[in-house]
C-alpha cells in the first residue's frame, strides 16, 4: 500500500491561495469552453456573459465579475480539498480535478433556476466546460506536488 507525498504547500493557508489563483486559470479555460459552445451554437458570448449575471441576467461585465468570483472560491476549496486528502490520495491530481469538476456542474443544475441559465447552452456543452474547468483546476494543483 503506497501513499503519494503529501503537497508541497505547507500550510493550509498555501494549499487556498494556490488553489485561488488556479481557480482563476481554470474559470479562464472554462469560459473559452462556454464561450466557443455559444459561437457554434449560434447564440452571442455577450448574451452567454450577461447570462451569467445572476441578480438581473443582463449586464456581460457583473457576469464576468460573478464567474470570475466563483471560480476563485471553488479554486481555494478544491486547494484545501486536495491538501486535506494528499497523503491519502490514489490517482492524480487532474483526475480529481475533473470528477471536482463534475460535481459543480450537478451543483449547477440543481442551483438553476431559470431556464435561460447559460443562454440554452446544451447541457453537454456546460457538462463539457465544467469538466474542462476542473481537470485544469486539478494539473495546476497537481503541478506543485
Amino acid at each position: 500500500m503506497t501513499t503519494t507525498q503529501p503537497l508541497k504547500h505547507k500550510t493550509l493557508g498555501d494549499a487556498a491561495t494556490h488553489g485561488l489563483f488556479s481557480g482563476l486559470w481554470a474559470g479562464a479555460a472554462m469560459a473559452l469552453v462556454l464561450g466557443l459552445g455559444a459561437a457554434l451554437t449560434g447564440g452571442g458570448v455577450t448574451i452567454l456573459l450577461a447570462q451569467l449575471d445572476i441578480a438581473t441576467r443582463s449586464s456581460a461585465i457583473v457576469g464576468v465579475l460573478s464567474h470570475i468570483s466563483v471560480s476563485v472560491v471553488y479554486g481555494g476549496l478544491f486547494g484545501i480539498l486536495v491538501h486535506a486528502v494528499s497523503g491519502h490520495r490514489r490517482g492524480p491530481v487532474w483526475l480529481l480535478g475533473g470528477l471536482y469538476g463534475l460535481a459543480l456542474f450537478g451543483v449547477a443544475l440543481l442551483a438553476q433556476t431559470s431556464a435561460t441559465l447559460f443562454a440554452g447552452l446544451p447541457a453537454a456543452v456546460v457538462a463539457i466546460a465544467h469538466a474542462v474547468y476542473g481537470l485544469v483546476l486539478g494539473w495546476r494543483i497537481g503541478r506543485a506536488e
